[in-house]
């Protein structure tokens, strides 16, 4: 399992950094996303898939972290991420390699998704785990208003149409994550092709 000590202090760590750090109108991306569903998520996927011991902790921490660059920037916060990540992690006693792999494993959720191995395909189904639940819509407006709230300019309609685009064009890329998601994933697209032909 990954709930070593070790595991349980970087978490921690990155839980209370992001609580404390995060700027104010994340709406999405902040510490409910991280400790509520990407944490719980890649568990899951992790056990559903098999993936015990070293592996298992590499992906853990890399869900922890995977979003922390959010409070260093908004543009290219992957690799801020990985950066906070490498300079954070030895203080729990993490080797070069393991912080390798970690970054690799949060890099690897950059858009468009082009992950390499099976840890980063799990990692990258974990942070989309939304686009499959109930909370989709709700959550999806929250990304619109943070993203107006960093830079962008989308209206409604616009962003609906390319979040239809979005979804249609995504796939999961474990077995596991496509039996818990691609279900609903389709009754979300199925509403929002209803909500698009509305505008």
């Amino acid at each position: 399992m990954a709930k070593t000590p070790q595991f349980e202090k970087a978490k921690l760590f990155a839980l209370d950094w992001i609580k404390d750090e995060t700027p104010r109108l994340m709406w999405y991306h902040n510490l409910e996303h991280t400790k509520d569903s990407v944490l719980p998520t890649t568990e899951r996927l992790l056990t559903m898939e098999g993936i015990k011991g070293k592996e298992r902790q590499i992906v853990m921490v890399a869900a922890a972290y995977h979003d922390i660059g959010y409070t260093m920037t908004y543009q290219d916060h992957e690799e801020a991420s990985a950066y906070m990540a490498g300079e954070m992690l030895p203080q729990f006693g993490y080797s070069k390699k393991d912080i390798r792999d970690i970054k690799r494993v949060i890099m690897g959720t950059k858009l468009p998704q082009i992950p390499e191995n099976m840890l980063e395909k799990i990692m990258c189904d974990a942070d989309m785990d939304i686009l499959g639940t109930d909370d989709f819509f709700t959550k999806n407006g929250y990304l619109m208003l943070e993203m107006n709230n960093n830079g962008s300019n989308f209206e409604t309609d616009e962003w609906n149409k390319q979040q239809l685009d979005f979804l249609e064009q995504h796939n999961y890329f474990t077995a596991s994550a496509r039996k818990l998601n691609n279900e609903g994933k389709q009754k979300n697209i199925a509403l929002m092709r209803t909500l698009n032909n509305r505008l």
